[in-house]
């Protein structure tokens, strides 16, 4: 139903910025070790190369979405840019 995709669509977007925002704030720098290989497969040449790296990740579901966040909010990805490549990739799943 629309109502129900609507919800998820929402719902998921709310915790993955909640969660981006909780770990740049304040598990940053106790996590700044972890996750080397994720951070190396998403950076990009700047904003738009991330955009497009977090939408691919996204969409095809290689690496799980949780990690995905962590690793966004490690690398200094723009919330902007985080929130617009996480919406548009959660689009397939939640339909």
């Amino acid at each position: 139903s629309i109502l129900g995709t609507l919800l998820v669509f929402f719902s998921y977007g709310v915790g993955a910025a909640f969660n981006f925002l909780i770990i740049r704030y304040f598990f940053k720098d106790v996590l700044a070790n972890k996750f080397t290989k994720v951070k190396a497969i998403i950076r990009g040449n700047g904003q738009y190369g991330l955009l497009l790296n977090l939408i691919g990740l996204r969409l095809i579901a290689v690496i799980p979405f949780w990690v995905l966040n962590i690793a966004a909010a490690m690398l200094d990805v723009k919330f902007s840019t985080f929130i617009i490549s996480t919406l548009i990739g959660i689009i397939p799943s939640s339909i």
